[in-house]
């Protein structure tokens, strides 16, 4: 979590305390910080990073360049951030591609939508390339091209950096489909919203997806859905219209009332908290140095690390350069690891003092700083995989 959104979070809890539900409190979620009295001001200056519901999206806007009259919406679950895009995506394509690379959870909800809308979704099988075979980005072009005529697509989904650390060369491919086709195209950009530069303005979608509780450092979560196509914000809007009622999200229903002024007497309670700690991540990212320099220090930190930390039980899952990221992978060259679940993996770590996500097959997925990654740091993360690697091999000779 970044000092701006920790900061501002703890300033609303304090002025929630002391107004609890009054019509100050209202007002200030819906107008912003101005909206206070002076003597509430003087006591949460760090809440100046909130100016109201359109505010935070007019600035959320500003910084991934979204073009003008288009639409964000905030939603309190990823499943239901999904499900909103399915809805759309589906509306408009009966023959949608995506490939292997996309977070499983996703996959799923997506085929469950084709299903009940009759339509078809074709699974483009890229992680072999990628990880094994180490193909470069053209190559990923190539067989996306390939395999969006060869399926005659009229929709696609796509990972902006996939959940293994692949960063997909979207806007390249994008760029080489006819503009009189115009499939519709949803990007999901949950790894890459504070990870690298985001520039809508040249990326040709439809919906860009993302969240704040990752690279972004608010902690808690919050999806955002950006429109990025002005012809497709008819459908969008139309399609969350229907969405609201029919599959609710506590939240999109809460800033919708409050951008309309029209709050219902009767509703689910929200927690309005990850707005807040989004607003104050986002001043903090605005301030702090550019997102092209934290974006090269991360790809540095991932050399680096690649470099340093292989040993007798950990390899680095490597990929080409030209679909890097801030995201390391290893993989247990000690087959004896395979045995260990992802739970025990994490908890091995994190006694260690490490937080990294474990997936199967002895996979371990480290998230690079936007900082210069020091020696000792390698050195405490180099250790710490040696002693998981030989509690867990101490472990297998006394279970056999």
């Amino acid at each position: 979590m970044c000092r701006g959104a920790r900061v501002a979070e703890q300033d609303f809890a304090t002025l929630a305390s002391q107004l609890g539900s009054s019509l100050y409190l209202e007002n200030f979620l819906t107008s912003g910080f101005c909206s206070l009295p002076l003597s509430c001001r003087k006591r949460v200056p760090n809440l100046r990073c909130w100016d109201g519901i359109t505010g935070l999206k007019r600035r959320f806007g500003q910084f991934v360049n979204q073009p003008d009259g288009c639409p964000i919406s905030f939603f309190s679950q990823s499943q239901t951030l999904i499900r909103f895009a399915a809805e759309c995506l589906f509306r408009s394509a009966k023959r949608v591609l995506m490939t292997d690379l996309a977070w499983p959870a996703y996959l799923h909800l997506l085929q469950d939508t084709a299903r009940k809308r009759n339509a078809s979704l074709h699974i483009l099988p890229l992680e072999d390339l990628v990880f094994n075979d180490q193909i470069d980005a053209s190559a990923v072009v190539d067989r996306l091209l390939h395999s969006y005529h060869a399926q005659g697509c009229d929709g696609i989904f796509l990972s902006d950096i996939s959940y293994l650390g692949a960063r997909l060369p979207v806007r390249e491919f994008l760029n080489l489909i006819p503009k009189d086709q115009q499939p519709f195209v949803v990007v999901d950009g949950a790894q890459a919203l504070g990870h690298r530069p985001i520039d809508l303005g040249e990326l040709n979608c439809d919906l860009y997806l993302a969240g704040t509780q990752k690279w972004f450092q608010a902690y808690h979560p919050l999806r955002i859905a950006f429109a990025v196509r002005p012809e497709s914000v008819r459908l969008i809007q139309d399609t969350q219209r229907e969405y609201v009622d029919r599959l609710a999200d506590p939240l999109l229903q809460f800033c919708e009332a409050a951008e309309s002024n029209n709050f219902v007497p009767v509703g689910e309670t929200v927690n309005v908290t990850p707005l807040i700690a989004a607003a104050g991540a986002l001043r903090h990212h605005v301030r702090s140095v550019s997102m092209h320099g934290r974006w090269k220090r991360r790809l540095q930190n991932v050399a680096t690390a690649i470099e340093y930390l292989p040993n007798h039980a950990w390899r680095p899952k490597s990929l080409d350069p030209s679909l890097g990221s801030g995201i390391t992978l290893l993989e247990t060259a000690n087959p004896r690891l395979n045995t260990s679940t992802t739970t025990e993996l994490r908890n091995a770590l994190a006694s260690q003092r490490i937080v990294a996500s474990a997936f199967a097959r002895g996979i371990l997925r480290f998230s690079m700083p936007d900082h210069t990654i020091r020696l000792p740091q390698l050195a405490q993360l180099g250790r710490a995989l040696r002693i998981v690697a030989c509690c867990k091999t101490r472990q297998y000779r006394r279970l056999h």
